[in-house]
């Protein structure tokens, strides 16, 4: 897959991240793949660092799924009310 096809992926699923406000850790939870292998995929420095085609199959399937957004919001409002939870017995 060309090098600019897999940037926009990336881009895809930072978007996603970012919209839904979940953790570089738990996407790489969602999609199935290792935490330090996702870290890496965003760190521009090494053109080695790309997903593989098993993984980006992965990140596709990831993408197109339309419960994605669904199971991101629950992730991100259970990390919200764990949150908010600890702040109270920090007071």
């Amino acid at each position: 897959m060309e090098k600019e096809a897999i940037e926009q992926i990336l881009a895809e699923l930072d978007n996603i991240s970012r919209r839904e406000r979940i953790s570089r850790r738990d996407l790489a939870r969602k999609i199935g793949v290792p935490h330090g292998t996702l870290k890496k995929w965003f760190y521009k420095t090494n053109s080695k660092n790309v997903p593989s085609e098993q993984h980006l199959s992965k990140i596709k399937a990831f993408i197109a799924d339309p419960q994605t957004s669904t199971a991101l919001s629950q992730i991100a409002q259970t990390a919200g009310l764990k949150a908010d939870k600890v702040k109270y017995l920090l007071l």
